[in-house]
């Protein structure tokens, strides 16, 4: 095993672990069909939705505050997508390929991303994080 997979495999035992202790915190990049179906799933896992302190935030430039739905009251609005914020996620999810996104920007200052709908593709750093599935 070369260096890099070395890595990609302790990042992802160290989101594993924290998934399994719920205190993950994961951001989700638009909501969309995958989106907002993985928000409502992490709801129903026990995982909270509830701004900046919690274990799943989003960031959608064309939903800019969840509404209370049939189930859940989010009340939770987009937030950011600095460096910093990027950074602290354990994990960042692409749920929604909108092109304003920068992705290279993304994949260098998040631990780890979970790319869905493969618009991660033209990355060419720190391919090491990128699940894509």
């Amino acid at each position: 095993m070369n260096e890099e997979s070395a890595v990609a495999c302790e990042v992802l035992a160290a989101f594993e672990s924290k998934v399994d202790a719920r205190a993950a915190r994961v951001g989700i990049i638009g909501l969309g069909y995958v989106g907002l179906p993985l928000a409502l799933l992490s709801a129903s896992q026990g995982f909270t939705l509830q701004g900046a302190g919690a274990c799943v935030d989003y960031h959608d430039p064309y939903f800019p505050y969840l509404l209370k739905m049939r189930k859940y009251r989010f009340d939770l609005g987009t937030v950011a997508l600095s460096p910093e914020i990027l950074a602290d996620y354990e994990a960042v999810v692409v749920a929604t390929d909108h092109s304003t996104y920068d992705y290279p920007g993304i994949v260098c200052h998040a631990r780890l991303v979970v790319d869905t709908r493969n618009a991660t593709h033209a990355v060419q750093e720190h391919w090491e994080k990128i699940v894509r599935c």
